[in-house]
């Protein structure tokens, strides 16, 4: 794509989900947040179960993008299966959507 020149593979988020999901988000035009302590990653879950706690949250729930290449790792976590899809929407794309949304704050966290 013409508009696409100049920009580099980190410029672009990524959501690696399964088709029912990607499906479900394209058709109603809405991403569905999920509760962290569903998720395989210990290390995660206990981080925000952490933060939810300290600061007194009733509910929390989150959406992950990567700015990073595909690895194993986000293929076998977070879209296993022959279902699995990796959404690249065009940049900014995803915070646009996040910004309609109340109680929403988005921003990135460094591994």
């Amino acid at each position: 794509m013409d508009d696409d020149r100049g920009r580099s593979e980190a410029d672009y988020l990524r959501r690696y989900t399964s088709l029912p999901v990607l499906i479900d988000m394209l058709a109603e035009r809405r991403l569905t947040l999920v509760d962290p302590g569903q998720w395989s990653d210990k290390n995660d879950t206990a981080y925000l179960a952490a933060y939810k706690e300290a600061k007194k949250l009733k509910c929390l729930v989150a959406l992950c993008f990567t700015a990073t290449s595909e690895t194993f790792h986000h293929w076998n976590v977070f879209s296993p299966g022959p279902g699995g899809v990796c959404d690249v929407p065009p940049p900014a794309v995803p915070l646009a959507m996040l910004d309609l949304q109340p109680l929403v704050v988005p921003g990135a966290e460094a591994f």
